[in-house]
């Protein structure tokens, strides 16, 4: 019985393995394929842009990474490598904005890999933080590009 046992135990062991190279191997070849993260990133700067983020121009560069897919936003100027991300963002309107446009940007990408999607987003009520009155060409840029 113990034989038995042992003798399973090492078919287990190789298919461990097995399995774990072949993950590695396809984690190698995602991260390589680097198109649709190309992709998410030209379409959060776009919607950033178009919803008038202040600050934000077609200049700035998106930098998404594999391991976090948290998006991390750079100026124009080399000299100047502020990073704007989810954590450095002080104005509760802006940091709304941030990831109202990430979100919708995934959601862009989403659709045109024509992958699953439900059939609403949410946004959870970014107007408490956008105000009409305050930032009208904010709020007004927002949603026209929703």
């Amino acid at each position: 019985m113990v034989d038995a046992q042992r003798s399973e135990l090492e078919k287990i062991t190789g298919r461990a393995q097995r399995l774990r190279a072949e993950l590695r191997s396809a984690r190698d070849a995602a991260q390589s394929d680097v198109t649709n993260l190309k992709l998410l990133k030209t379409y959060f700067l776009d919607c950033l842009v178009r919803a008038g983020v202040p600050g934000i121009t077609t200049e700035d560069c998106v930098e998404i990474f594999p391991a976090n897919f948290d998006p991390e936003l750079y100026g124009q100027d080399q000299d100047d490598r502020a990073v704007t991300n989810f954590a450095t963002l002080s104005s509760g309107g802006k940091k709304t904005l941030f990831k109202c446009c990430f979100a919708i940007a995934a959601r862009r990408l989403a659709v045109q890999l024509e992958t699953p999607l439900p059939g609403m987003l949410i946004i959870d009520s970014p107007m408490r933080n956008i105000s009409e009155r305050e930032n009208r060409e904010q709020f007004g840029g927002f949603y026209t590009m929703v």
